[in-house]
């Protein structure tokens, strides 16, 4: 069904990555739910396409449809590919993070960003629930 001749190298490289992480990792009820056999595109491509997206920094979903019609001329249509995406999310979660790990593995040095983070609008800190007790109005040297 999927020509690797004329997909781009590291898009194979990903698929097959994804495709090890996803039989290693996803649940056996994702893997065989309901109608998943009569789909075109298995959730391999599915989720490579989308890592694919995140990969060359698309942050809506519709541009990742976008660049994953290009790789392939008869894709799913947009909505359905909307639908797929948003239902395989957990999975696809779970392979970022396998991922992240295995970048990471072996190596002792950390880098830490020390740039604050606003937790809570000046107004609401003291009526913050979730973060309450690390809430707090410092002085950031590059905003004055």
């Amino acid at each position: 069904m999927i020509n690797h001749n004329t997909l781009p190298k590291v898009f194979v490289y990903l698929l097959n990555t994804v495709d090890n992480l996803y039989q290693s990792s996803v649940s056996i009820c994702v893997k065989n739910r309901k109608n998943i056999k009569l789909t075109d595109y298995s959730d391999v491509v599915l989720i490579s396409c989308y890592l694919w997206g995140v990969l060359h920094l698309c942050e809506t979903t519709k541009v990742k449809y976008q660049l994953s019609s290009q790789l392939f001329p008869s894709f799913l249509e947009y909505s359905r590919f909307t639908r797929r995406c948003n239902m395989l999310l957990p999975s696809i979660q779970l392979i970022r993070q396998t991922l992240a790990f295995q970048e990471v593995k072996g190596i002792k040095v950390s880098i830490i960003d020390s740039f604050p983070i606003p937790l809570a609008q000046i107004v609401r800190n003291l009526r913050s629930k979730v973060l309450g007790e690390y809430v707090n109005i410092g002085y950031n040297a590059t905003k004055n």
